[in-house]
């Protein structure tokens, strides 16, 4: 995987006191990336006509002048930077506070960050150490338990290690009894929440589902924040377990919760992934007509938001839906869509097999078609389910 820092030379035209900044930031960035070992790929250089942005204050800032800046101003630069991809950034931030700071609970949000880029970049077990060194340094209960439910799911749906994760999440619950209330019981929610995880890929879909019920019994009085998190997320899942159980209606019914959110404003993102699986479940109840129109309206709502991989995805997926129903015309404008958004996001080799796909439809030889193509069946979600971050949050606006 190649990194990227985005901070990069900044032109002639700005004023002397800009490009000092900017240059200033970038080598504080440079000399605290190199301090990172386990970092390997070179970072590019991104050329910006811009002047420093809120984060890049912030940065700079830290660098200069760490034990007076802010440190929640910090931590959400370096969440915003994570989130965004930008892990080398988010490193060398994090890297520089492990130097600076002295006090533990700090010190354990820092390693807290940095186990959370690793997991982020596919490095599990560094992610893991990562939590686990957080773990021997904080003594606050509500970090410690948090920290189990990390190592637990990544114990369980990153390494294959289920009784590992089992007792990453015994623990948890120990170290959630010293928690009370609304703390209490987010804590606890997540932690059956990942027990549902380790149930779901063992194929023990009742016993999932009395974990997931469980979780959602704890938060479903809490509002807002960590509850309404947890809360998508658990309800989301009920819905996937519902629908391996083979209860479609009960499946589509309990994915329909989420329309208050559609109906009273939400963020595109959101309604991206609202439609999409709403449509594919009414397509599954038989109600192909109306789901394929919502999986339509997922793709628009993906293509004005500039998000081309969905785009990508769900016009293939509308492809498969076309072929299947032997409209080969349909299925070559869908998989030619589904060509272009994927050259747009840089994959060559999604277009180029979609493009293949184009020219044996193009041959309006039934008898030929069917034996040399199979598009496969659709699916009925994007993400995955039981993941932490697989639908996005309703409430925050792109």
């Amino acid at each position: 995987m190649r990194l990227r820092i985005h901070v990069g030379e900044v032109p002639a035209s700005w004023d002397e006191e800009c490009k000092l900044l900017r240059f200033e930031l970038l080598q504080l960035w440079k000399k605290s990336l190199y301090k990172i070992d386990e970092i390997e790929a070179p970072f590019e250089q991104v050329t910006q006509s811009r002047s420093l942005s809120f984060d890049e204050k912030v940065s700079l800032s830290w660098f200069q002048h760490c034990e007076s800046s802010d440190t929640y101003d910090i931590e959400e630069t370096i969440q915003r930077l994570v989130m965004d991809g930008n892990y080398e950034a988010g490193l060398a931030l994090i890297q520089e506070g492990l130097q600076q700071i002295s006090d533990k609970e700090r010190l354990a949000t820092f390693w807290m960050k940095k186990g959370l880029v690793y997991a982020f970049i596919g490095n599990y077990n560094r992610s893991i150490a990562c939590y686990k060194h957080l773990f021997s340094l904080s003594m606050n209960a509500q970090k410690r338990t948090a920290t189990c439910m990390y190592l637990a799911l990544l114990s369980s749906k990153r390494l294959d290690q289920e009784d590992e994760a089992q007792s990453w999440i015994n623990k948890g619950m120990q170290e959630a009894e010293q928690l009370e209330g609304k703390e209490a019981d987010i804590e606890k929610g997540w932690l059956f929440n990942v027990r549902a995880l380790s149930a779901f890929r063992e194929k023990n879909y009742r016993e999932a589902l009395e974990y997931s019920q469980s979780a959602l019994k704890r938060i479903k009085n809490h509002q807002a924040g960590d509850a309404l998190h947890l809360k998508i997320n658990v309800i989301s899942n009920l819905s996937v377990l519902f629908e391996k159980m083979g209860l479609s209606d009960k499946a589509l019914a309990t994915w329909q919760k989420f329309d208050q959110f559609i109906t009273r404003g939400t963020t595109a993102a959101f309604s991206k992934t609202y439609y999409f699986r709403l449509g594919a479940l009414l397509v599954v109840s038989g109600q192909q007509k109306e789901g394929i129109a919502h999986i339509m309206q997922a793709y628009e709502i993906a293509k004005g938001i500039d998000d081309v991989f969905h785009a990508a995805f769900i016009a293939q997926e509308l492809a498969i839906y076309a072929y299947n129903d032997n409209n080969f015309d349909q299925a070559v404008h869908w998989l030619e869509q589904s060509a272009s958004m994927a050259i747009e996001f840089g994959d060559e080799e999604i277009a180029s097999l979609q493009r293949r796909r184009v020219e044996i439809l193009q041959q309006h030889d039934f008898m030929m078609i069917k034996p040399q193509l199979d598009l496969g069946l659709p699916i009925t979600k994007i993400g995955r389910p039981f993941y932490p971050i697989h639908i996005p949050n309703p409430l925050i606006q792109q």
